[in-house]
């Protein structure tokens, strides 16, 4: 093993002023300095808000991964309102942000209410939910 190749494998961020510690490769934030249950962290860049949420909800990194692609190919080509499912069944519609002040509005088809999903692009990992 080269010298430092152990220390990129094992990556740990300290968040929250350090009470907490987000394990990057494991994807897990624990707590440092009681017990309590590891949460999830994700990698992600598309987040979503239901009906019901005060707060936006990161996508899986695999659909997110594939809303950015669509996303990517619907800028480099100006080619808007495509269509795909997300893991929850519902239909997403892309629309251009330029005309929504940078977020993308999309169309659920299972309630036929526009709703926002929102990218952000700066941040590369979203904290525990």
């Amino acid at each position: 093993m080269a010298a430092g190749e152990g220390c990129r494998n094992y990556v740990v961020v300290p968040t929250s002023g350090g009470r907490y510690d987000v394990h990057l490769k494991k994807r897990q934030r624990v707590a440092v300095y009681w017990e309590e249950e590891v949460s999830e962290v994700r990698r992600c860049t598309w987040f979503y808000k239901g009906d019901k949420d005060n707060k936006y909800v990161p996508y899986s990194e695999t659909f997110s991964e594939e809303l950015e692609a669509a996303y990517m190919v619907a800028v480099t080509l100006d080619e808007w309102k495509k269509k795909l499912e997300s893991p929850s069944r519902e239909i997403i519609i892309l629309h251009n942000p330029k005309v929504r002040r940078g977020l993308v509005v999309v169309l659920l088809a299972s309630t036929d209410v526009p709703s926002v999903l929102l990218r952000l692009s700066a941040l590369p990992f979203c904290c525990s939910f």
